[in-house]
């Protein structure tokens, strides 16, 4: 609706528990194509309340408004998301020069959640690089020439005809990779297109809807692989963003993780799946395809990123 409301208001809550930067934006009004809003669209931290409202031409001009420009004024510097953290993230500030205020959001929260859920989606065609270039791409490298790596013993685990593990110490052992394990709060890793993205167990659950978790980890061999699965994860070879239809009829959008591993015997693959789910990315299954030419059917959608 840019078209006929192209200026955006912040509107605060203005009471007792807003935050003071979240206060000084109140009622500041930029164009919606001004940076401005690619890191301070609201909310802009935990429990915040603040929102936008889109004004046309005529309303600006009842409300008295000036429309403002972050020309200048914005900066971007990334520090550690939390004390001892070694993961660091952009955090954008906005110095205003009217109060002389330098207002940033929580660490973690300097985006435009709309924009970056739709920019996969939009077709950029100068862009030189396949990475979140948003480009609608059919497969047009070959599977066998995407970046391979080699298959180590690290990546790989005993079969439980031999270690007689249980399918949960499987899954913690491909859970620890991740910082986490069955029972404890779901690890949260940021893949190589940026995304936030949340894992658990429940990549290896039958039917989540089961009052009990029925575990699917010794299904075609994948206990052998979950630390190569693991790694498709932290270190794909390609990630492709689609829609898929489900037998009822509905669309979900889904991310799928490519990985590609020399062996002697030749190249086998990794594949793992997030599903977007109330606007966050939780991984539903992995597992490693019989034979890499299986791999080729899932490679279509927007193309997110390929390992150079």
């Amino acid at each position: 609706m840019a078209a006929d409301r192209p200026y955006w208001e912040y509107v605060a809550v203005m009471d007792a528990k807003t935050r003071p930067t979240h206060a000084a934006l109140n009622v500041i009004v930029f164009r919606y194509d001004d940076p401005f809003w690619r890191s301070h669209f609201p909310p802009n931290g935990f429990n915040c309340r603040c929102r936008t409202a889109a004004l046309s031409e005529s309303a600006l001009k009842r409300s008295g408004a000036k429309v403002e420009s972050s020309a200048g004024n914005m900066s971007t510097t990334y520090e550690p998301l939390s004390k001892g953290s070694n993961e660091k993230v952009p955090v954008t500030t906005f110095h205003d020069p009217v109060t002389g205020m330098d207002i940033a959001p929580d660490k973690g929260w300097s985006y435009c959640p709309g924009r970056d859920d739709m920019e996969p989606f939009t077709l950029k065609p100068t862009a030189s690089s396949y990475k979140s270039s948003g480009i609608y791409t059919p497969s047009t490298v070959a599977i066998n020439h995407l970046y391979a790596t080699t298959l180590t013993p690290a990546l790989m685990l005993p079969a439980h005809q031999q270690s007689n593990w249980s399918p949960t110490e499987y899954i913690n052992k491909f859970l620890a990779l991740f910082g986490t394990k069955i029972g404890a709060p779901p690890a949260v890793f940021t893949d190589a297109a940026g995304d936030p993205m949340v894992i658990s167990d429940d990549l290896f659950v039958k039917d989540k809807k089961a009052a009990v978790k029925d575990y699917k980890v010794f299904q075609a061999d994948r206990e052998q692989y979950l630390p190569m699965l693991a790694d498709t994860i932290k270190n794909p070879s390609e990630i492709w963003l689609t829609w898929v239809q489900t037998p009822d009829g509905k669309m979900r959008l889904c991310k799928r993780y490519i990985g590609i591993y020399k062996t002697a015997d030749g190249n086998i693959g990794g594949f793992a799946v997030f599903d977007n789910v109330n606007g966050t990315w939780k991984g539903t299954t992995t597992y490693s395809p019989k034979s890499i030419g299986n791999l080729e059917k899932q490679r279509t959608g927007t193309l997110l990123y390929r390992r150079k």
